[in-house]
C-alpha cells in the first residue's frame, strides 16, 4: 500500500472543468451535512454540521444523530449520485438518488424517509443558513448526473487523497482532530 504523501490526482479533467460539478456537489453535500445541523448535538465546535469522507462509499458522510432505534448519519455519494442514510456502523440503510430531482423533490424525499426514523421530518430543509452561490439548481432545475461522472469521479479521488494525507499528518502529528469537509466553504480540513 502506497504511503498517504504518494497520492497524486488522477489528472482525468482539468481542475477549470469540474467547477460546475463542484457546485452541483457543494449544494447536494447540504442533505448530508443538514441532517447533523438539525438533529445534532453541537458540542462546541460546530462539528455536527461537518462531513467526513467514507472511502468505502465514496461518500462525505455526515455525524450521527439519535433515531429512533439508534443513530443514523445521512451521506452524499458522488458515483452513483445518491444521499444516503447510514447506521452506527456505516451499513446502508436507504439510498435515494439524486437523478432527475430537483432541491424540493429531494427535500420532500428525504423527509418522507427521516418520519420513519422518528425524526421531526418537517424541521428538515436542504436550505443551509449560509450562501452557496447561484445555480440553476436553486431555480428548480433537476440533478443530471449522467452529464458529469468523470468530474464527480476526479473530485472523489480529490476528496480521497485529502483524507489520507490529512490523516496521515494527524498520526505523524499526534493531533486530536480529524478531517472534516466543512458545509459552507466545501473544504477538507484538519485543524492544527
Amino acid at each position: 500500500m502506497k504511503h498517504a504523501h504518494d497520492w497524486h490526482p488522477p489528472h482525468k479533467a482539468a481542475p477549470d472543468k469540474l467547477a460546475d460539478t463542484r457546485q452541483v456537489l457543494h449544494l447536494a453535500a447540504q442533505a448530508a451535512a443538514n441532517l447533523g445541523r438539525l438533529f445534532g448535538q453541537d458540542p462546541g465546535d460546530y462539528s455536527h454540521i461537518s462531513l467526513r469522507w467514507f472511502p468505502a462509499e465514496g461518500a462525505l458522510a455526515g455525524e450521527l444523530v439519535a433515531a429512533d432505534g439508534g443513530r443514523l448519519r445521512a451521506a452524499l455519494r458522488f458515483d452513483p449520485l445518491e444521499w444516503l442514510l447510514l447506521d452506527a456502523e456505516g451499513a446502508l440503510i436507504k439510498a435515494l438518488p439524486l437523478a432527475g430531482k430537483s432541491l424540493a423533490v429531494l427535500e420532500t424525499d428525504i423527509r418522507a424517509v427521516l418520519a420513519n426514523y422518528g425524526f421531526a421530518a418537517a424541521r428538515y430543509t436542504l436550505t443551509p443558513p449560509f450562501e452557496t452561490g447561484d445555480h440553476p439548481l436553486k431555480h428548480g432545475a433537476a440533478f443530471q448526473p449522467e452529464h458529469d461522472p468523470d468530474a464527480r469521479r476526479e473530485l472523489a479521488a480529490y476528496y480521497d487523497g485529502a483524507e489520507r494525507v490529512l490523516q496521515s499528518l494527524r498520526e505523524e502529528s499526534g493531533l486530536a482532530a480529524v478531517p472534516r469537509c466543512w458545509p459552507h466553504h466545501f473544504d477538507y480540513a484538519l485543524l492544527v
